[in-house]
C-alpha cells in the first residue's frame, strides 16, 4: 500500500466501536464525524470530530521513507486521530459525570488495545495518547474528554 492510510483507519475505528458490547451493542452513539451538534445523547463518541462547530479538525497523518538497507523501500505513516466523548447525568454530580466519562474512556482503548491492528494489515500499533477534559453544569453534570487516538502503519 502507498496511500495515507487515515480514512481506512478511521474507518475501522468507528466500526470497532460501533461493535464493541460494551460501547455501541450497549446503546452508546459512535459518530463517525463531523462535528455532531444538537445530540442530546447521555453518553456518546466522535470519531475524527468534536462536538464544537467551530473545531472541525479530523485529525491528521504524516509519512516517511524507510529503508532496509537493500533495492526495497516503504513509508512509515503517523496517523493522529482527534476524538471526543461526552457523558451527561441528569444531577449536578460532577464526579459521577467524570467516573462514567473515564469509564467510557476506559472501554475505547480496551477496544483500540484488544486489536491494535484492527484488522488492517498495514496497522503496526494504535492507542490513545492525549487528551483534555472540560467539566461543565448543562442541566445536569457534563464531562467532555477530547482525546487523540494515534497510530503507526507501513504504506
Amino acid at each position: 500500500m502507498s496511500d495515507p492510510q487515515f480514512h481506512t483507519f478511521t474507518t475501522a475505528v468507528v466500526a470497532a466501536l460501533q461493535a464493541d458490547s460494551q460501547i455501541g451493542v450497549a446503546g452508546v452513539n459512535v459518530y463517525d464525524g463531523p462535528t455532531v451538534s444538537g445530540a442530546d445523547d447521555a453518553a456518546c463518541i466522535v470519531v475524527g470530530g468534536s462536538f464544537d462547530d467551530e473545531q472541525t479538525d479530523a485529525g491528521s497523518f504524516d509519512a516517511d521513507w524507510r529503508t532496509d538497507g537493500g533495492a526495497s523501500a516503504t513509508r512509515d505513516e503517523t496517523l493522529r486521530l482527534n476524538c471526543e466523548l461526552r457523558y451527561w447525568t441528569g444531577d449536578a454530580d460532577i464526579p459521577a459525570a467524570r467516573a462514567g466519562a473515564f469509564a467510557l474512556l476506559a472501554n475505547v482503548s480496551r477496544v483500540l488495545r484488544a486489536t491494535p491492528g484492527l484488522g488492517l494489515s498495514a496497522l503496526l500499533w494504535c492507542h490513545i495518547t492525549s487528551g483534555n477534559v472540560t467539566q461543565e453544569l448543562r442541566s445536569g453534570a457534563q464531562v467532555t474528554v477530547a482525546f487523540t487516538v494515534t497510530a503507526r502503519s507501513i504504506i
